[in-house]
């Protein structure tokens, strides 16, 4: 299916084109739904049945792990702060990036960041 998609949208025949254009805008941009479903010209709901059926998790999941995925690359590039990294990534303040980076990472921004220094990955 796409790439970057994860696992649950692997071995489905075809991707809608409407949903792979949504997936990409979301790998560099961090849009909510209305934007999305305007700059591929799907209705929220109709973009929103055909990801999660197709890529296998939700908008807002994906979104989350592509912002994640931006900010880490921000912040062990090692030129950024934490704070300027979150929002680079697209996230509107600390406690939004708090809050996702722990939902999506299972650990808390401070705590990942102690677990990679510890083992020197970070």
């Amino acid at each position: 299916a796409f790439e970057g998609a994860g696992e649950a949208g692997a071995g489905r025949e075809s991707v809608h084109p409407c949903v792979e254009k949504a997936a990409r805008i979301l790998q560099n941009r961090a849009l909510d739904l209305p934007q999305l479903a305007r700059e591929v010209g799907l209705s929220r709901a109709r973009l929103s049945e055909l990801f999660k059926a197709q890529i296998g998790v939700s908008i807002t999941q994906f979104r989350a792990q592509k912002q994640v995925e931006r900010f880490l690359r921000l912040y062990e590039g090692g030129a950024l702060g934490i704070g300027e990294a979150a929002r680079e990534a697209g996230f509107g303040s600390y406690a939004q990036f708090h809050r996702v980076f722990s939902q999506t990472m299972g650990v808390s921004p401070a705590m990942y960041r102690a677990k990679t220094r510890a083992s020197g990955d970070f």
